[in-house]
């Protein structure tokens, strides 16, 4: 006998998703073993999204909608259950994000703070992207040490697309950042690339 776990279809979107998976399975007469095989996956992994235990994929939301004909209802409810898996304070930049027509992002490793100099800070200082869209107003998000912050404030927008023509203007080419590495590789590491090597970036 399987041990089927309630589920409070009301308590996330994560557990509607089960507890519909279930209902439209069971209507469908097909038992769980039964669906993974037209679906390609296993009885068990049905058990468990249809339990809230594990978390579909859009994959598995489409081949579901085309087996229980379901006119395209998993693949929009995934969305929303991904979303939902994120933390609270992340989910409105997941969403910008996914929407975006164009991203700059800049990110760096950092020395220990009380190891850094002032200069080494300053070049440094926090990891920022810029999200730019054909019908919407662009936004800055940055993440400090407990959440992200999401802005479309104009001030913040110049400064953070200034930062990242400053960033652009100032990196190394393509060419240039190829030698540079072969030359660290081969410096630190005795690492000699050949021809192929050298002309990939």
């Amino acid at each position: 006998m399987v041990n089927i776990r309630d589920l409070d279809p009301s308590a996330s979107p994560l557990d509607y998703y089960g507890s519909e998976l279930r209902r439209l399975r069971e209507e469908a007469r097909l038992k769980q073993g039964q669906l993974g095989e037209i679906v390609f996956c296993t009885a068990s992994l049905i058990g468990q999204i249809e339990t809230a235990r594990k978390v579909p994929t859009r994959d598995f939301s489409e081949r579901v909608d085309a087996a229980l004909d379901t006119n395209g209802a998993f693949s929009r409810l995934v969305g929303l259950v991904l979303r939902s898996q994120l933390p609270t304070w992340f989910q409105p930049y997941a969403e910008m994000e996914a929407k975006a027509a164009y991203i700059s992002s800049f990110q760096a490793q950092l020395v220990y703070g009380l190891l850094q100099t002032e200069e080494y800070a300053r070049a440094v200082l926090g990891a920022f992207t810029v999200l730019r869209f054909d019908d919407d107003p662009d936004l800055v998000y940055t993440e400090d040490f407990v959440q992200g912050h999401m802005t479309a404030n104009p001030q913040a927008l110049r400064e953070g697309s200034l930062r990242c023509d400053h960033l652009q203007a100032a990196a190394l080419s393509v060419e240039d950042s190829a030698a540079l590495i072969a030359r660290v590789m081969e410096e630190r590491y005795g690492h000699h690339p050949g021809p192929d090597e050298r002309a990939v970036a």
